[in-house]
């Protein structure tokens, strides 16, 4: 159910003792434990960051964004896969689960002003009992928790038609969106059930009611050569219109490689 092959929601007893060693390493005034300076997030082992999450196994660490050779080498990867003329969505979302490039997905929160206080990814999200979203982002900020639903379409066949209006490929994923915002407005507990599957911990409130100020939605689908002037400004509208964005796939390289060495998504 998860994103990795560890379940976070466990630690080991050496986990617990380096995390105690941390805490004192970066407490100014030992009479108030509770005070730690700015490097003890960073200096706490990675698995102690997702366990206390509030999604141990759905966490976009941000420590991962500092391994900037690491990152450009998995961004140039990706770039490669998706200029391959016969891929499709799924081979996509394979190189992105195989690989664990998690960054490429996250890095959609860097179009929006929510997730540096926290994010987390969700792969094969369902919404009840009839559909499933690709990935949903959750992103906390001192806003509040806020979400976004992606739907990958086809990266090579009819995205735009010939003077730039959207294609079948575009079309069929803003028709699975609002199938979406059909469920979120008439069930929105069976979109809490799913995730508390992910959690032992409390859900905040936001995870328990629908508030459509909340939620954004992105279709991606294409290249960026199948986008012209006209798409993009159908894109802005249906953006401002729906909370719909429409990137392409080299979109979701250009955010990536934005978010190396950041500070947050």
């Amino acid at each position: 159910m998860g994103l990795f092959e560890r379940d976070y929601n466990v630690i080991t007893e050496e986990e617990i003792i380096a995390k105690d060693r941390v805490i004192k390493e970066h407490t100014p005034n030992p009479d108030h434990p509770e005070l730690k300076n700015s490097g003890y997030y960073r200096a706490q082992p990675k698995a102690i960051r997702h366990h206390e999450s509030l999604f141990p196994n759905n966490f976009l660490d941000v420590e991962d964004l500092q391994d900037a050779a690491n990152l450009k080498e998995w961004n140039q990867r990706y770039i490669d896969f998706i200029s391959m003329p016969r891929i499709n969505e799924l081979d996509i979302k394979r190189f992105i689960q195989a690989n664990r490039t998690y960054h490429i997905i996250g890095s959609i929160m860097k179009n929006y002003r929510f997730g540096h206080h926290g994010a987390f990814l969700f792969k094969e999200f369902k919404l009840g009992t009839s559909y499933t979203a690709d990935y949903v982002l959750v992103g906390d900020s001192s806003n509040g928790y806020q979400f976004i639903f992606v739907e990958c379409e086809h990266p090579n066949y009819h995205i735009t038609i010939d003077d730039g209006e959207f294609g079948e490929a575009i079309r069929k994923g803003i028709n699975q969106i609002n199938d979406w915002k059909d469920v979120l407005n008439a069930d929105f507990s069976c979109i809490t059930s799913e995730f508390k599957k992910h959690t032992t911990k409390q859900l905040p409130d936001e995870f328990y009611r629908f508030d459509s100020s909340r939620f954004f939605f992105v279709v991606v689908a294409g290249l960026r050569a199948d986008f012209t002037n006209k798409t993009y400004r159908l894109a802005r509208k249906l953006k401002k219109d729906s909370e719909i964005d429409v990137l392409h796939y080299e979109n979701l390289y250009d955010l990536a490689e934005r978010i190396i060495g950041e500070a947050t998504y």
